[in-house]
């Protein structure tokens, strides 16, 4: 059943995955944390946050897993300020974050627009917990400054990586700069991501869009 519930969340199969939900119950099998926290993920990755919270309020045990998928599923629907509130119930109830949770309680910063305390958060993942810092959680930041219109903090953050950028930090900044018309920025994103990754078109599809929203049809064609 775990497996039917994970093939219901790739392809977002909502009614199958309803099915698959009806025959557990119907045939009483054991909901353990694996099963739960498949059908939570389940309901959240095909939008329906409403059943998933149900789910996950009604699980005997919950594991750190269990957790970050409710934080990732509030996050990506749009809940942001849900999922904040959900962090702060697993600090509480002393559950230990791992790299999983605090990418999805960076979404719910970004999601509200809480540009200096999601700050605070990633510097915390350390200074706190001792988890490193992930590719993906640099990816966040980046979109946490950009997604707020604060395109110079999200370059200069990507320019002081301890690491080698990587394409997803490239095209947040790419997304952002669409998002505010920023051609200069857009057109080197998209550089960088070509750079890195060739074959990803989707780069120039954003800066193409960029430039005919400016209604800078040369750019347009160009690209």
């Amino acid at each position: 059943m775990v497996s039917v519930l994970s093939a219901c969340c790739h392809l977002g199969a909502l009614d199958q995955g309803r099915w698959a939900h009806a025959y557990i119950e119907r045939n009483k099998v054991r909901m353990t944390v694996t099963l739960g926290t498949a059908l939570l993920d389940m309901y959240a990755k095909c939008g329906n946050m409403s059943k998933a919270m149900q789910v996950f309020w009604g699980m005997k045990e919950k594991n750190v897993y269990t957790w970050s998928v409710a934080l990732g599923g509030l996050a990506m629907n749009g809940f942001g300020d849900k999922c904040l509130e959900l962090f702060s119930v697993m600090e509480k109830v002393g559950v230990r974050p791992n790299e999983v949770t605090f990418v999805s309680v960076l979404r719910g910063y970004t999601v509200v627009g809480l540009v200096e305390e999601g700050r605070r958060h990633f510097d915390s993942m350390k200074e706190l917990y001792g988890i490193e810092h992930q590719r993906e959680n640099y990816g966040c930041i980046v979109d946490l400054y950009g997604r707020a219109g604060r395109l110079d903090d999200a370059l200069n953050f990507i320019n002081n990586m301890p690491m080698k950028p990587h394409a997803g930090a490239w095209g947040a900044l790419l997304h952002a700069s669409r998002m505010y018309r920023n051609m200069e920025l857009g057109e080197l994103a998209s550089r960088k991501i070509v750079e890195l990754e060739d074959r990803n078109h989707g780069a120039y599809v954003l800066l193409s869009n960029i430039y005919a929203d400016s209604k800078l049809y040369d750019g347009v064609s160009h690209y």
